[in-house]
């Protein structure tokens, strides 16, 4: 029946829309968490040094010590916030290459 096989085309097309669609949004997000850790790395490589360094005060190592807690802390909370947004991305890839809701 040729008006199926039209509608089947109309729905395949659709589908691979949606799939681009999300692959490009899985990517984006996959580039911006390699950014924030890369950012977050130089960041709490700073204070690490700032606490090892013998050169300074007790309290200027504390100070960088309790930012650096503080700085992880949030890093992490910020990284978890975008892994789940990158999961429920890949499960939109799952559901439009299968199709199933």
């Amino acid at each position: 029946d040729f008006s199926n096989f039209i509608q089947q085309l109309t729905d395949a097309y659709d589908a691979s829309s949606k799939l681009a669609e999300v692959r490009d949004e899985m990517f984006e997000k996959e580039n911006s968490i390699r950014l924030l850790k890369a950012k977050q790395s130089k960041e709490e490589q700073l204070l690490l040094m700032t606490m090892r360094d013998q050169t300074k005060t007790d309290k200027e190592r504390i100070e960088a010590g309790t930012k650096y807690a503080a700085l992880v802390m949030k890093n992490a909370k910020i990284q978890k916030q975008a892994y789940t947004e990158l999961a429920e991305a890949e499960l939109d890839n799952v559901v439009a290459q299968t199709g199933a809701d």
